[in-house]
């Protein structure tokens, strides 16, 4: 008996004095050379005296939080720095104690960002495909039960799958939330993050997201991760184990956001709308985190730079970024863009009309947000509506005309993510009532018109869904729609009429049909665009641009026909159909 007592004494020592350290460990190649460590375990909360036992990292500062199970370290780690760890001492009481913590010397990724030649993949990980059915958790693959939405899919079946997007012309892979994660029963929102620095477990482990990057890279192909600042889940060790209350944004009674970013930009706001678009909470599972902490910006800034070098992303998507507070997105990327400056970050404004996602991505010079890309709501919208309603000054193919004009005030509009359809809109297929017609149509323009495409797993299968969809890609058929998609992201990754430095014209819609072309070099496409329900005579020469650079061309061709054509030629365009002309 004294030996088992002896035993649960010494197991109930090793865990009081089990210490977590977040981050789990770190990199020396970076130019901050300040280090926040945040320690948690009960073994510290009467701990004093810390220091470091390395001459080489400085313990510039310790902080306590409310809560006395953790301690917010900042270190100054010299440039010399070359072992793999260092120890840090603290007193408990009269004893001292002795931790230990990694610093890994490698140099820093220089990651090269996607471009308008590449096509993106968006892939919604839990549902894509299942390469590896043991880590299924159980009860998570229920895809009859939309408390769960979780089929199953993982890593291992993104690596399964990598032929399959290389042959469609894919050349980005884009994973949404890869974050360990907690959804709640009661709650519609799937991204609930409980640890920053954890894989979901059903994905796979981090040697899965590292070979998926290495069998990226043998392609040629990029990766884009998911990042989420604005709100974690409930069960996030931060909030279940409160480290501090000024870490989070408390309302009583509990307050939910208008979710209108407009409200950031409107000269007539209410003052209680903005504040509540700023700090109110998605739901009672998810918590609003404080982005004006700077202890907890310091937390997120980290964990950025710590995802990029660990698994040599290219590339980050802010879903939250209008509510992730306009201060911290700048301190955020000035510090991210100084470590990986060919790291391509986009953020997500869900709003129709260009005036709200333009004010978001004012340049400096214009005395406004920071950022590099935003994801593109209103062409996307405007795509979408172009087959699905009548011709006119302002509705029809017009739509995407005038939201193409308004380009202007953002800046570099070629950088900007487009799509027609993602995880928060109903897919595109259905919309257009199964119409394959409008549908290989509407991503023609897509695949052609400026910024850089994405495409929505399972859209080139003609799914229909808005979300839950579960047929895996091995299944996927070799549709028409599929060899459109294949055809035309092979001209985009090789044509210079996608250089960034390519011009673009468009021509004002007339007669339900709208034209633009693309020139480089005197090299360009132009693409020919008929929304009528009749067909449409369209003459080349109607077209001074066009016809100007293709005087010195010595041959034009259908892109998807393979058809030779002269510049003289009269077009007679079915409904709905699209052309792409190339010289």
């Amino acid at each position: 008996m004294k030996k088992i007592a002896c035993l649960i004494l010494f197991f109930l020592a090793l865990r009081l004095h089990a210490l977590d350290f977040y981050p789990p460990y770190w990199y020396t190649d970076f130019h901050t050379r300040t280090l926040q460590l945040i320690v948690h375990g009960e073994a510290i909360s009467g701990s004093t005296d810390w220091k470091s036992l390395s001459s080489e990292v400085l313990l510039d500062s310790v902080h306590t939080p409310q809560n006395r199970h953790y301690r917010i370290l900042y270190l100054v780690i010299d440039p010399s720095f070359s072992t793999d760890s260092f120890a840090l001492v603290y007193r408990s009481g009269k004893k001292k104690h002795t931790c230990y913590y990694t610093l890994r010397n490698e140099a820093r990724w220089e990651p090269t960002s996607p471009n308008e030649h590449d096509l993106i993949y968006q892939i919604m990980l839990h549902r894509f495909a299942n390469g590896n059915p043991n880590n299924d958790l159980p009860g998570t693959s229920n895809p009859h039960d939309p408390a769960v939405r979780r089929l199953g899919g993982n890593l291992p079946g993104v690596i399964d799958r990598l032929e399959y997007l290389q042959g469609l012309g894919a050349n980005v892979v884009w994973l949404n939330s890869v974050y360990e994660s907690r959804k709640a029963p009661d709650s519609a929102y799937d991204d609930a993050v409980t640890d920053h620095y954890r894989l979901d477990p059903e994905l796979g482990g981090p040697e899965d997201y590292l070979r998926l990057k290495l069998e990226l890279e043998s392609r040629r192909m990029k990766l884009i991760k998911d990042m989420a600042f604005s709100q974690v889940s409930d069960h996030h060790l931060f909030y279940s184990d409160l480290i501090d209350s000024s870490f989070f944004h408390w309302w009583s009674p509990f307050t939910q956001g208008p979710f209108r970013a407009s409200v950031m930009m409107d000269p007539y706001a209410s003052e209680t709308e903005k504040r509540r678009f700023e700090r109110g909470w998605l739901d009672q599972h998810l918590p609003r985190l404080n982005t004006n902490n700077p202890h907890l910006q310091a937390f997120l800034i980290q964990q950025t730079l710590w995802w990029v070098q660990q698994f040599r992303l290219n590339g980050l998507h802010i879903g939250d970024y209008a509510s992730s507070g306009m201060d911290f997105m700048k301190l955020w990327q000035e510090t991210v863009v100084q470590e990986f400056p060919g790291l391509f970050v986009f953020g997500d404004i869900r709003e129709d009309r260009t005036a709200i996602p333009n004010w978001f991505g004012k340049q400096p010079e214009h005395d406004g947000p920071l950022f590099l890309s935003l994801s593109d709501f209103p062409l996307s919208q405007a795509l979408r509506k172009s087959f699905m309603e009548d011709y006119g000054w302002n509705t029809g193919l017009a739509r995407v005309y005038h939201t193409l004009s308004e380009d202007d005030p953002y800046g570099n509009a070629g950088r900007r993510v487009t799509f027609i359809d993602n995880h928060y809109l109903p897919r595109a297929f259905g919309v257009f009532g199964e119409d394959t017609l409008k549908l290989q149509s509407a991503l023609s323009m897509l695949l052609t018109l400026r910024g850089i495409p994405c495409l929505y797993d399972g859209t080139e299968q003609l799914m229909t869904s808005e979300g839950n969809d579960v047929s895996p890609p091995e299944a996927y058929p070799d549709t028409g729609t599929y060899r459109i998609i294949q055809a035309l992201s092979q001209l985009r990754a090789e044509h210079p009429a996608f250089d960034s430095d390519a011009r673009f014209i468009q021509f004002i819609p007339r007669n339900h049909t709208y034209v633009y072309m693309r020139e480089k070099d005197g090299r360009g496409i132009l693409v020919l665009c008929n929304a009528n329900q009749e067909n449409n005579e369209v003459q080349l020469l109607d077209f001074p641009e066009f016809y100007e650079a293709t005087a010195r061309t010595a041959g034009m061709k259908l892109s998807l026909q393979g058809v030779e054509l002269n510049r003289n030629a009269v077009f007679y365009l079915d409904p709905y159909e699209v052309v792409v002309i190339e010289w």
